[in-house]
């Protein structure tokens, strides 16, 4: 980046030394004017690995990554801010991109790029693609799950600060931070999109991996939640619809006949989701031929 005090990586770390330092390279050639490393109670060697990478190291009692995420933006002095995860890598590229798409509009207050899947130390080749309607409040809580992991999403600080601050009502729960951080930044500020891939994200290890139905309970805790306060209406998920996810997302992590048998489990567990999702599917690509027919962006 041409200015290197645009840019802080803040990186919340519990017992993370296996792969630490590299997040906290990756961060310093994407051109980070600092990277900050919160040691969330950790017992391992997490903090002296930061500091041997070249973090500025804060340390708390374990809270969670929230928390951590948190006190470490307080100590942010740059104008925009990344929140990596310890097992993920930044992209310069998309980074600088990005950080050039908030400096040239002020309306701004994220931009959220594409990003490539890392599983068991392999990483995909092909970003998983964008939401063609954007990120917008009723995208987030119609979809229910956030469209990128947060080092995928480049914020301004003061915004995401405000996000954090903000006496709105908020659920923050213990899963599914990260989706509602992105629901109340669309209440906030306009998010933009970019195609680029600004993050490498490991999906190993993650709680969303660990404990993938407490995840989608909190989710859907928080898009009926901010549903309710913006006036959207969505189509709420029962308990088999949940089941049917986590089977979904098994299936989308294996091949062959096992992808095929877990999605064939997946919808035998709830046909009328695959119903709502195909209708959801058919009305936003109706929605976005009528945008292009009126000459209106996506």
């Amino acid at each position: 980046m041409s200015d290197r005090g645009t840019l802080t990586v803040v990186i919340p770390a519990f017992n993370a030394e296996a792969t630490l330092a590299g997040a906290i390279q990756s961060g310093l050639l994407a051109g980070a004017s600092k990277v900050v490393v919160v040691d969330d109670g950790s017992v391992d060697g997490t903090a002296q690995v930061a500091w041997s990478a070249g973090a500025d190291v804060l340390t708390q009692q374990n809270a969670g990554a929230t928390a951590a995420r948190r006190r470490g933006l307080r100590s942010v002095d740059s104008e925009y801010v990344v929140l990596l995860d310890a097992d993920d890598r930044l992209v310069r590229e998309g980074a600088e991109i990005a950080c050039g798409l908030l400096a040239s509009d002020e309306t701004l207050g994220a931009v959220v790029g594409q990003y490539v899947r890392n599983t068991g130390g392999v990483s995909a080749t092909q970003d998983v693609p964008l939401w063609p309607e954007g990120v917008t409040l009723r995208a987030l809580v119609r979809r229910g799950h956030a469209p990128a992991p947060p080092g995928a999403v480049i914020w301004r600080t003061a915004v995401l600060r405000e996000v954090f601050a903000n006496p709105m009502p908020a659920l923050e729960p213990r899963w599914a931070e990260d989706f509602e951080t992105l629901v109340r930044g669309t209440m906030l500020s306009r998010i933009a999109t970019l195609e680029s891939r600004v993050c490498v994200y490991s999906t190993v290890g993650g709680k969303s991996d660990q404990y993938p139905l407490r995840s989608l309970e909190a989710a859907e805790l928080i898009r009926r939640h901010y549903a309710e306060l913006a006036g959207i209406d969505i189509a709420e998920r029962t308990p088999a619809d949940l089941r049917a996810l986590v089977k979904f997302r098994r299936a989308m992590g294996t091949k062959g006949v096992a992808r095929v048998w877990l999605g064939a489990q997946s919808i035998a567990t709830s046909p009328r989701l695959y119903l709502q999702l195909a209708r959801a599917r058919l009305r936003r690509v109706a929605n976005l031929r009528r945008g292009h027919a009126h000459g209106i962006e996506p």
